[in-house]
């Protein structure tokens, strides 16, 4: 059973982040906002990975696991919920443009 793949057809992870119901009482700082700035700037999702909205990501595992462990760790160490859907190919519904880095 070691080291065989579950899912070898899996290319791509839909991920969403959700904004927690309260912000944490415990530390202000961090908020939704500051999270998804984290995001930007410690986790760095490259050319690869399609940002569809500041929380919503569509990340090619080929080439972008890096940025889907160093989400995913961000997200539980700030309690964000997180939602992953794991596809065979990428969607085709998927219409939108990238989030540009300077609206975010």
């Amino acid at each position: 059973m070691a080291g065989m793949n579950p899912f070898p057809n899996v290319k791509f992870a839909l991920v969403v982040a959700e904004m927690p119901k309260y912000p944490s009482a415990t530390d202000p700082e961090r908020t939704w906002h500051s999270f998804l700035t984290n995001v930007r700037n410690i986790a760095a999702p490259h050319k690869e990975t399609t940002t569809i909205h500041d929380n919503i990501w569509l990340i090619p595992l080929s080439t972008e696991m890096t940025f889907l462990i160093k989400l995913i760790g961000l997200a539980n160490d700030w309690n964000i919920p997180q939602r992953i859907l794991f596809l065979n190919d990428e969607p085709d519904w998927i219409r939108y443009p990238k989030v540009s880095d300077k609206n975010p």
